[in-house]
């Protein structure tokens, strides 16, 4: 396995959904509060991800001792907005409400790996319910934009660029 082959597995692995075949990966709930992923061996290229406000409790436990920070699957619960994993944590913000990538505003639910290889911070703002702002496709905004600004991904838009 090279190294790159390595970075595109944990990263898909961290952000849930890389998109087999391009360099392109989806914006999910993230599985832990922060995480830093070393994209370079020989140098010190970083990719930090931090939700703010992704908050866990142990089911059930009041204890703060007991919070770990594993997560073996993450389900949500639509009626309640938590999510809870195999390790009997509850996740009362599991939606993401805004991104920053780079300190700069990201409407689009994806990135490309170049977005990130030379270094980046993605801070994912969460909430409690979907929020009605980021991730939502306004169809008429996103046929006047270029195929690489549009909210959803290229191979996955709708709207066709001429």
């Amino acid at each position: 396995m090279t190294p790159e082959q390595w970075e595109v597995g944990m990263l898909s692995t961290l952000l849930d959904y890389f998109q087999s075949g391009t360099d392109i990966y989806l914006i999910n709930s993230p599985q832990f509060e922060e995480i830093t992923i070393y994209l370079s061996i020989s140098s010190p290229i970083t990719f930090k991800i931090i939700a703010q406000n992704l908050t866990y409790i142990p089911d059930g436990e009041s204890d703060s001792t007991s919070n770990s920070s594993s997560i073996n699957q993450v389900f949500i619960d639509a009626n309640s907005s938590i999510a809870t994993n195999n390790s009997r944590q509850i996740y009362i913000n599991p939606y993401v409400q805004s991104v920053k990538l780079n300190g700069q505003t990201w409407e689009k639910t994806w990135f490309r790996h170049s977005d990130i290889s030379k270094g980046a911070v993605m801070e994912l703002q969460m909430g409690p319910k979907p929020s009605k702002v980021w991730g939502v496709v306004d169809e008429e905004i996103e046929k006047k934009k270029g195929v690489e600004d549009r909210v959803v991904p290229p191979s996955m838009s709708a709207t066709r660029s001429k």
